[in-house]
């Protein structure tokens, strides 16, 4: 799977989803804004992905419902989020 596509199934491991997520955070260039920003909203994560399932959907329209799904999930997930602010800060 290339670092430049976001997995659209439900069916990918939380592993990769970090992955290609910290993948594409690089590749925009976004590292230092992400870092900062998960360490400021984690305790808030599970909000945001309440939120996300609530405006899941309009955002259809604009968004892929399995992306959506996808971060939502990752959202709900404390561990998931600081393994991936674990993936920037070492990169």
């Amino acid at each position: 799977m290339s670092p430049d596509t976001i997995p659209t199934t439900n069916f990918v491991d939380n592993d990769t989803i970090v992955e290609t997520i910290s993948h594409k955070i690089d590749a925009y260039g976004l590292r230092s804004v992400s870092i900062l920003l998960l360490d400021i909203t984690l305790p808030f994560s599970f909000f945001a992905a309440q939120l996300l399932w609530v405006a899941q959907p309009a955002l259809q329209l604009i968004w892929p419902a399995p992306q959506i799904t996808m971060v939502a999930h990752l959202l709900e997930d404390k561990e998931q989020l600081q393994l991936l602010q674990q993936k920037l800060e070492q990169s």
